[in-house]
């Protein structure tokens, strides 16, 4: 089974092409997640920017094969408004992107977080680098502030809410050791892998380079694979890379597909 925990949405008219790419790649079941509206690249052209509404139709059209994970700050008073909102859609995850501006540690924010473990959802966090440049939407630019994007940030958040599983998309890249450090310390703290070019090989090459097990052991029931819309390939090179990482070859399966299922679907991980 391959289950792709991280499908930034692109728009309806994507959806299409994207279904073919799943059954091209074998891929049963994917977790779609809103983008950030209004999110563009420095030369101009849009990414992502796809909101929770039409997140929830693209969901809608394909209960079967895809799960919906809404995207939400928490600053935004009316967050758990729409936390709770599409909880009752059947979404079962919130993406969160420190890098909008604020610090996932700050206490101000625990009444969102109790809200989310109230409502057994889980959380994909975009910590290290921010997975965009300029939201501009209305007309002011604004650039990440990637420095927020601290793994070590998720330390108390994770021990206030310890029924929240929190994912880490692509390892934390570029700041992979706090991220396999803070997955070590906290049974809650999943690391996704996976996606396009050095999100991929630069977090696994790192841990092999520090000594892989021997200096710090990771827990592969809490490994998920995800491909950021990395192509067809991506969950076969993320097969061929997980002996680097010192995944057992009978943990190999659930890595790609049977933790995700425990997590996002309540089946029984291989």
């Amino acid at each position: 089974m391959i289950f792709d925990t991280n499908v930034p949405f692109t728009g309806m008219q994507a959806l299409p092409a994207w279904m073919m790419s799943m059954d091209a790649a074998g891929t049963d079941k994917a977790l779609l997640c809103a983008g950030l509206e209004g999110t563009r690249y420095p030369g101009g052209e849009a990414l992502y920017g796809i909101g929770n509404a039409e997140t929830a139709k693209a969901v809608a059209q394909h209960p079967d094969r895809l799960i919906g994970c809404m995207t939400l700050d928490p600053r935004d008073p009316g967050a758990t408004g729409e936390m709770a909102r599409y909880a009752g859609m059947g979404f079962r995850a919130v993406k969160l992107f420190p890098a909008q501006g604020y610090d996932i540690d700050d206490p101000v924010f625990n009444p969102f977080f109790e809200r989310m473990e109230a409502l057994g959802l889980h959380a994909l966090v975009q910590m290290g680098l921010g997975g965009f440049a300029l939201q501009d939407g209305d007309g002011v630019r604004r650039a990440p502030r990637s420095a927020f994007g601290y793994p070590m940030k998720l330390d108390p958040v994770c021990r206030l809410f310890p029924n929240i599983s929190f994912i880490v998309l692509d390892m934390g890249y570029p700041l992979m050791m706090e991220a396999f450090s803070v997955h070590h310390g906290n049974k809650n703290i999943v690391l996704q892998m996976g996606g396009a070019g050095t999100r991929m090989t630069a977090p696994l090459m790192a841990y092999a380079a520090l000594g892989g097990a021997g200096f710090i052991p990771l827990d592969f029931s809490r490994v998920v694979f995800g491909s950021a819309l990395g192509g067809e390939g991506c969950a076969t090179l993320a097969q061929g890379w997980l002996p680097l990482l010192g995944c057992p070859s009978g943990m190999a399966e659930a890595v790609m597909g049977g933790n995700a299922a425990a997590l996002f679907c309540g089946e029984k991980s291989a």
